[in-house]
């Protein structure tokens, strides 16, 4: 997740490939806000652009929604070090959405940059920015290490990053034209070519494609990439490539290795299509996805005779999967610009200690109450006699409850969607959606004594461990 030592550009990417990776165009267009995109993780540019705005306020980032009607799309502009700069996570993401994949082409972009791309280029440029003139004229990152990468970054422990870089196809004429570096972008600045992949990727029509579809993930300090029917790992600081996995002639037939992610458990997942670009207007495609449990160990990878490395268990997903539309479609099919009504405008405070209740109970306290009782006289004549008699009261107060697992809203023991969705109906007043004392008190994350959407909000972003 992101750390408090990075700087607002390093978070700004980690955000970028987060959103990037975790989101695919909604072609139902019927999602279009932040929490469509981070708990559904289907939305359209408008989700994709509120979703950048709402994670960077939290990280104390200026950051505002910008959208063009001629274009019908929306987009962000972010503030970096006092400049603005504008970015488009919608445009980076993968089309069909692969594993693995985003490209970098509108991140940190000038005004004269982006408005000379086609998928930008007009003249209404709306901005979503209360009132501030925003104007995007630094060239700081034109040049930046990002750009050209065509897969997520993967964040090192020691600052530095891997990633791939493909080919231009532009200067790419014969297959063997067609190739990836990989590589590490070291913590003081320079970049390391670690491996150069070449090879090349097929429809099952039998197209050629000028790109290559080169990605990295890096799990137990050894870096996996794959080509069009082959995984492989090698160490941090490259050198030897061992085989992980090569697809079986049944997967082959499916077509080629588009793009994988590993999850912190080791589980690594490939994605198999059959074509790079969806070939109709149905934006409709076969896809097949299989699964490679890697071991929990340092040492290379490899499969011997005597050694298995990992044990595949290969899952068919769905025939038909659909996927957003290509880039070149998406600012026709987005669905109209919002209203700034429908983008917060604070930050949820980070809770803290002081306002989580205490567990130590008040002392008892003794009250000394005098009760009189009065004999009733036999005769007029006999004395009255008054007895007093102690008697001792005490009175505990209530222990508050005190926190279990912050964000465990059901009580379920973990944190994750399901506890969102409760909080936000319960919000909503919704009267099915019940949550008893404790879950209150696991929810209310920003400590305002009652559980609220700016927690929900903070139960997200534990999610996406942010």
């Amino acid at each position: 997740g992101i750390q408090d030592s990075w700087s607002d550009v390093q978070k700004v990417l980690y955000l970028h490939d987060y959103l990037a990776e975790y989101c695919s165009y909604d072609l139902t267009l019927e999602n279009m806000d932040a929490y469509t995109a981070v708990v559904t993780g289907s939305t359209i540019c408008q989700g994709y652009a509120m979703a950048m705005c709402v994670l960077c306020r939290q990280l104390g980032i200026p950051c505002y929604t910008m959208t063009s009607d001629e274009l019908n799309h929306m987009w962000n502009v972010v503030q970096i070090d006092g400049k603005w700069y504008q970015l488009d996570v919608t445009f980076d993401d993968s089309a069909p959405d692969m594993l693995g994949h985003a490209t970098h082409d509108y991140v940190l972009q000038s005004d004269a940059a982006m408005y000379a791309d086609e998928h930008h280029h007009a003249d209404d440029w709306n901005y979503f920015s209360e009132g501030k003139e925003i104007v995007c004229d630094s060239d700081l990152y034109a040049d930046a290490f990002w750009v050209g990468a065509g897969d997520t970054l993967e964040w090192l422990d020691d600052g530095s990053y891997v990633y791939a870089v493909s080919v231009d196809p532009d200067t790419v004429r014969y297959g063997s034209d067609v190739k990836a570096t990989i590589c590490r972008r070291m913590p003081d600045g320079t970049v390391r070519e670690l491996k150069t992949v070449q090879d090349t990727w097929e429809s099952t029509t039998g197209y050629v494609y000028p790109y290559s579809y080169v990605s990295t993930q890096v799990y137990n300090d050894l870096i996996y990439y794959h080509t069009p029917d082959s995984i492989y790992a090698m160490p941090l600081n490259g050198g030897d490539t061992e085989l992980v996995y090569s697809l079986s002639s049944e997967e082959k037939a499916k077509g080629s290795i588009f793009g994988m992610v590993i999850d912190d458990n080791g589980l690594l997942t490939y994605q198999v299509m059959p074509t790079a670009y969806y070939m109709d207007d149905t934006y409709q495609m076969d896809m097949y996805f299989g699964t490679l449990q890697l071991p929990e160990q340092t040492d290379p990878v490899t499969e011997t005779t005597t050694t298995t490395a990992v044990t595949t268990t290969t899952t068919t997903i769905p025939t038909t999967t659909t996927a957003k539309p290509t880039t070149t479609t998406l600012p026709t099919t987005t669905a109209a610009k919002p209203t700034t009504t429908t983008l917060p405008t604070t930050t949820a405070a980070k809770p803290t200690t002081t306002t989580l209740p205490t567990t130590t109970a008040a002392k008892p306290t003794t009250t000394t109450v005098s009760t009189t009782t009065t004999a009733i006289p036999t005769t007029t004549t006999a004395l009255l006699t008054t007895t007093a008699t102690e008697t001792t009261v005490t009175t505990t107060e209530a222990v508050p409850l005190a926190v279990t697992r912050p964000g465990d809203v059901n009580l379920d023991g973990e944190v994750d969607v399901i506890d969102v969705v409760l909080l936000a109906r319960y919000v909503a007043e919704d009267p099915d959606a019940v949550i008893d004392g404790q879950g209150k008190v696991n929810a209310d994350l920003n400590g305002s004594g009652s559980p609220d959407m700016d927690d929900a909000g903070m139960i997200l972003r534990i999610i996406a461990k942010l």
